[in-house]
């Protein structure tokens, strides 16, 4: 009888689960973003350590597209700028940063020799076009960012013998998706 019971307990609730809410019908939906590639090159002092881009753009331009240019400044001493280069990028690959040092010369073209040096690398003189490699890097995921210091040199010596006039040197600094 505990057995019959027992039985018909189950057949009970069993025809009780039959009659519950069944899906009558169901739709589907999708999510989607498009993320645009940001891929930015910059020149600036050494002082910046960017973690996201809201540090990166707070990083204060050095240079031609700048009203910040560089300038040596004659002082009797040796003169030097510490900057640095600092990329950031979103799209995966391999870069290389890199730029064409021109000579620091006048109107006339004569020209003062200068150096730069790349982290610890040796000081590299600059008296004609030179290539400068300030990085190399593999990008995989997410936003990354790149810094590296590099220095500008010029001798008090290569300063105050130089000839009168206006020395400039334009640099363009690219960072090259390889």
């Amino acid at each position: 009888m505990k057995k019959l019971l027992f039985i018909l307990t189950l057949l009970f609730l069993f025809t009780l689960n039959i009659g519950a809410a069944s899906t009558e019908d169901s739709t589907s939906f999708n999510i989607a973003t498009d993320i645009a590639g940001l891929t930015q090159v910059i020149i600036s002092d050494g002082a910046y350590n960017p973690t996201d881009k809201a540090s990166f753009e707070y990083i204060s331009p050095m240079g031609a597209d700048s009203d910040n240019p560089v300038i040596f400044i004659n002082d009797g001493f040796n003169t030097s700028h510490p900057l640095a280069v600092y990329a950031m990028t979103n799209v995966p690959g391999s870069y290389t940063i890199k730029t064409t040092a021109k000579p620091l010369k006048n109107a006339g073209g004569h020209v003062i020799p200068y150096s730069v040096k790349v982290g610890n690398g040796s000081p590299v003189v600059v008296s004609a076009n030179t290539n400068i490699t300030f990085s190399t890097f593999n990008q995989s995921s997410g936003l990354y960012f790149v810094k590296q210091t590099f220095d500008l040199s010029v001798t008090s010596d290569a300063l105050s013998s130089a000839e009168a006039g206006s020395y400039t040197s334009a640099w363009t600094v690219e960072l090259i998706k390889n």
